[in-house]
């Protein structure tokens, strides 16, 4: 008799119906405590924070040129320098073409300048970068290349231009060799407009 289990007693009827209406009781209090996933979309969102979500940020290190001796260059967060082009000593005349005679100078605040001699930072090798990829620029070999009708614009159908990577402004004339390199695009598009009008002027007239 002692290897026997011990027989567990039945509860009464009467309490398993109490235990019934107890889990009933506690399903329905727990019910009015759910809690549903919340939608943020719901919420009203200012126009301006929805603007600023979607607007996308500059990529650090572009540079925007204003002149072939200024600009202003993208840094960290979409934060804008600008820069400029000085002559590197007063014996030396500026010469774009010329690393050798210029510097660049970063405006970090409205109280400091960084030198690139004295303080020089990335924005200083990026748009020295730039100016050296500029002055190595082949026009003509550009001219031939699959990427020079996507990367110029058609200027009124008697040639193209194309801002160069130091600043300057090329113009190649259609039907020319080469391209030629200007400082300001105005610059660019009249040296197109009188080669355009040079050829006009000496096409004969057929009577």
């Amino acid at each position: 008799f002692y290897d026997r289990p011990v027989p567990k007693p039945q509860p009464s009827p009467a309490i398993q119906q109490l235990e019934t209406q107890m889990k009933e009781l506690k399903a329905d209090v727990l019910s009015l405590f759910k809690i549903t996933p919340f939608d943020p979309s719901i919420l009203p969102v200012d126009a301006d924070e929805s603007e600023q979500s979607i607007e996308q940020v500059e990529p650090e290190g572009t540079i925007y040129w204003h002149s072939p001796i200024a600009g202003t260059i993208v840094g960290k967060k979409g934060a804008l320098r600008n820069f400029y082009l000085r002559k590197r000593n007063a014996l030396v005349n500026l010469d774009i073409s010329n690393p050798a005679t210029c510097e660049i100078m970063v405006v970090i605040s409205a109280d400091f300048t960084a030198s690139e001699r004295k303080s020089p930072n990335i924005h200083h090798q990026r748009i020295r970068a730039a100016i050296e990829t500029g002055r190595t620029f082949d026009p003509k070999t550009f001219k031939n290349s699959p990427q020079f009708l996507t990367d110029t614009e058609d200027y009124r159908g008697i040639g193209r231009i194309k801002e160069g990577a130091d600043g300057r402004w090329w113009a190649w004339v259609n039907g020319g060799v080469t391209g030629h390199p200007f400082l300001y695009e105005n610059l660019a598009t009249q040296y197109l407009e009188r080669v355009a009008a040079s050829k006009q002027s000496q096409t004969p007239c057929i009577k």
